[in-house]
């Protein structure tokens, strides 16, 4: 997808391109939507980004039943999780910064 690369990585920071919150918004959507479009297990890249987001603490999954359900062990989820908040430049989550590093 040569069209969305060009989208996805922008020569200056999205905020020195683009100057209104709708924009930096769209930004953010296209960001997402590339990351799920390029995944080849979108069920993984979902629960990757539902757990990198934080909506995570609202379940009753945790860390190790997230990877389970997906093979993994829990550092092997942990650094996609980290990985991914690091592409879309999302803070860590208050565990994490505990934790995780």
């Amino acid at each position: 997808m040569p069209e969305v690369d060009s989208m996805r990585f922008p020569a200056q920071p999205i905020d020195r391109l683009e100057s209104t919150q709708a924009d930096r918004t769209a930004a953010a959507i296209r960001d997402l939507a590339y990351e799920l479009a390029g995944a080849t297990d979108r069920n993984l890249a979902v629960d990757v980004l539902v757990y990198a987001t934080g909506l995570a603490e609202y379940e009753t999954s945790d860390l190790r039943s997230y990877a389970a359900r997906h093979g993994l062990s829990p550092e092997g989820f942990r650094k996609q999780v980290i990985a991914l908040q690091r592409r879309l430049g999302l803070p860590p989550r208050a565990r994490q910064v505990r934790h995780d590093n």
